[in-house]
C-alpha cells in the first residue's frame, strides 16, 4: 500500500502488503547451488518489477520474529538463525527496480 506525502513534499510512503521478513537459504560456500538466476530482456522502465532485466530465485523462510520498528523493518536477526516456517521460493529483483527495498537478509541456518 502507498500514500503520498502531504504537501509540499512529492515524497510516497510505501508500506508492505505482502510479508517481507524473511531469511534466506544460500550455501555460502556454493551460491551458484543456492541462486537460480534468470535473465530477461531490459523492459521499457528497466527501474520497474516489470521492467527489471534479472531476477534471482532462491529458498527462504519467514522470520515472524522480524518486524516493523518505527514504519520500517527492525534490525535484522542475526545470522544464522532458525524458525519453523515452512520454506518458500523466494524472487529478487535488482534494488532499483524494487518499491520496497530490503538491503540485508538474514540467513536461515541448515
Amino acid at each position: 500500500m502507498s500514500r503520498p506525502a502531504k504537501p509540499p513534499a512529492a515524497d510516497w510512503e510505501v508500506l508492505p502488503s505482502t510479508p517481507w521478513n524473511y531469511g534466506l537459504m544460500v550455501d555460502r560456500a556454493n551460491p551458484e547451488r543456492s541462486v537460480e538466476v534468470i535473465e530477461k530482456p531490459v523492459g521499457p522502465d528497466p527501474f520497474s518489477p516489470e521492467g527489471a532485466p534479472v531476477e534471482l530465485r532462491v529458498k527462504g523462510r519467514q522470520i515472524a520474529t522480524w518486524t516493523l520498528v518505527d514504519g520500517s523493518a527492525g534490525p535484522s536477526p542475526e545470522s544464522p538463525t532458525t524458525n519453523g516456517q515452512p520454506v518458500e521460493t523466494l524472487t529478487l529483483i535488482p534494488y532499483g527496480a524494487a518499491k520496497l527495498r530490503i538491503t540485508d537478509f538474514p540467513q536461515i541456518a541448515p
